[in-house]
């Protein structure tokens, strides 16, 4: 990641971000996974490097088991929490800001 944003590498840095969401949403994450995915999705749509529908399919099945675990009120307040990042909030929310977990541990769950 560091090396990305020393680069200016924008669609480097969206990988990445995608990599963390779908590491957080094997991780039980949601909220992180659909935030850290809301904010690659923004910044590849600002860059102009969309995902390749092979890309993007496997993408939606890894962060499938996050969207299950939310509300839809929920899943869309992450996505939407993770489109409105700053480029460098999406990096600090990635390498792991310390309340991350705690706000996973808060989501809104599927009863």
């Amino acid at each position: 990641m560091k090396i990305f944003r020393d680069f200016g590498h924008k669609r480097g840095i969206a990988r990445v971000l995608e990599c963390f969401a779908e590491s957080a949403a094997a991780q039980s994450r949601p909220q992180q996974a659909l935030r850290l995915a809301g904010a690659a999705a923004a910044l590849r749509q600002c860059i102009g490097a969309p995902l390749i529908p092979a890309q993007q399919s496997r993408l939606e099945k890894r962060l499938e088991p996050a969207r299950n675990m939310l509300t839809n009120t929920a899943d869309l307040q992450a996505w939407s929490s993770g489109w409105e990042m700053s480029l460098e909030e999406a990096i600090q929310e990635a390498l792991g800001s310390k309340d991350t977990a705690k706000s996973d541990q808060n989501s809104a769950w599927v009863n």
